[in-house]
């Protein structure tokens, strides 16, 4: 669908944080921790450790979001069932967002990096993902408060760090949407 333009480059990252349309996620768009970030607007976005960001993809992004809640489309799971939330709140800030294609078409799942201090999801995620879905397929990008880093979903399952792991989750992360996306 066509995508509304509410967001521009002088747009506060705090305003696309706090926006209403976002509920309770919206702070998990951007890097939680600011310290990983600098500049105070969308088209002044700095993240720790990148050197190319592109103010207009930031833009495009955001405006990309707001545009499929306003019109009912859901763009954030929740990984953790309220059993698990209850038992431990800290993994309140854990999520899939969700990028739409075509149905029935592939699903592709994007970790974000950062250096495995935070999620930096904005410069490695989500562009990548936005761009699938605009060739047709279905992507995801996990997003995560960086208290652990960006390998807290391994913790999901008592994961180590290696390939198998990986392999598994990606697996588990598929069948999710399998399940919850349609």
């Amino acid at each position: 669908g066509k995508v509304k333009i509410s967001y521009t480059k002088d747009t506060l990252i705090s305003d696309v944080i706090s926006d209403p349309v976002f509920d309770d996620y919206g702070k998990l768009i951007f890097p939680v921790n600011s310290g990983y970030m600098s500049g105070n607007t969308l088209g002044t976005l700095g993240l720790t450790w990148y050197n190319n960001i592109v103010p207009d993809k930031t833009v495009e992004i955001v405006n990309y979001m707001k545009s499929q809640v306003e019109s009912g489309k859901a763009i954030f799971y929740n990984i953790y069932s309220k059993s698990e939330l209850k038992i431990d709140p800290s993994k309140k800030n854990t999520g899939l967002f969700y990028f739409r294609g075509k149905s029935g078409k592939k699903i592709a799942v994007v970790n974000a990096g950062g250096g495995f201090a935070y999620v930096g999801a904005m410069q490695d995620s989500f562009p990548h993902a936005l761009e699938l879905s605009k060739k047709g397929y279905n992507a995801s990008a996990f997003a995560k408060s960086e208290d652990k880093g960006n390998l807290a979903f391994l913790e999901k399952e008592r994961y180590t760090h290696d390939y198998p792991a990986l392999c598994e989750y990606t697996y588990n992360g598929l069948c999710f949407f399998w399940n919850k996306a349609k």
